[in-house]
């Protein structure tokens, strides 16, 4: 598979739209909630994800934010409440696809605890 993949909705609103170069998916890779709000954002190379991904609740406000070296969760994970707020509830850390440490965080910012894995 080369190029651009679309797929859509019965209504005709876009469903999936991911790029495709030597049949490997590249650069990102997009889905949509059924109203045509984007509901994922991967980045891709080389078939493998990488980078940030982007996942929103429905509304359209961020539901999480991943990081992503070489196919694995690598780095800080954001998770947010879905009243639109800039402050994650959550901040996951992770070493090559293996969750280290959870921190949880009140509504103003503040730390609440912290774990280790």
């Amino acid at each position: 598979m080369e190029g651009l993949y679309k797929e859509y909705f019965v209504t005709g609103t876009p469903k999936i739209e991911t790029e495709y170069y030597n049949g490997l998916k590249e650069g990102f890779s997009k889905e949509y909630f059924s109203n045509g709000i984007l509901k994922t954002q991967y980045n891709y190379s080389q078939g493998k994800l990488e980078g940030d991904s982007h996942i929103y609740y429905e509304d359209g406000s961020i539901n999480r934010i991943e990081k992503y070296k070489n196919n694995k969760l690598n780095g800080d994970t954001k998770i947010y409440s879905s009243n639109n707020s800039e402050i994650p509830l959550y901040i996951d850390t992770y070493v090559n696809g293996k969750k280290k440490v959870r921190k949880a965080f009140s509504s103003k910012g503040e730390q609440i605890f912290k774990i280790q894995y």
